[in-house]
């Protein structure tokens, strides 16, 4: 079901873009060019953070702390790719997925940062962290 509801909102976000995938303000910093890896953040350091949803407009507990998790690290979120997807809705990274209420109904996106937010507490690299998660979904492809 989440695949189709995926592929049904990327077809109308290419649809309403005439076909063409939005390109971000910064996109200098836009990394997707290693085949299968989504786009993600370089360098955040000249692109506007887009704000979250506040975690207290959801009342399943999984999805209240993915949300305070995107608040607390939007920068290094930024910094890393988005398995579920949703860069054929326009999505970024995997911090656009909780600008918005995308990511509550994602178990992707909800892993992805609970995954980034344990090893960024462990004070790994970020890029450490961001080649891990790319691993870890190769993998399981």
């Amino acid at each position: 079901v989440t695949a189709i509801v995926t592929v049904a909102i990327g077809a109308w976000a290419l649809h309403k873009n005439g076909g063409k995938k939005p390109s971000p303000s910064g996109a200098s910093s836009v990394q997707s060019s290693q085949a299968g890896v989504p786009p993600y953040y370089t360098n955040v350091d000249s692109v506007t953070v887009p704000k979250t949803l506040p975690p207290q407009e959801f009342s399943n507990p999984v999805a209240r702390r993915g949300y305070e998790i995107a608040a607390k690290i939007p920068k290094v979120l930024m910094q890393m790719p988005c398995y579920c997807h949703c860069d054929v809705m326009g999505h970024k990274s995997l911090l656009d997925c909780f600008t918005g209420k995308h990511a509550a109904f994602c178990n992707i996106c909800l892993d992805s940062a609970s995954f980034v937010y344990k090893r960024w507490k462990a004070c790994e690299r970020i890029a450490a962290i961001r080649h891990q998660l790319i691993r870890q979904n190769k993998l399981n492809d």
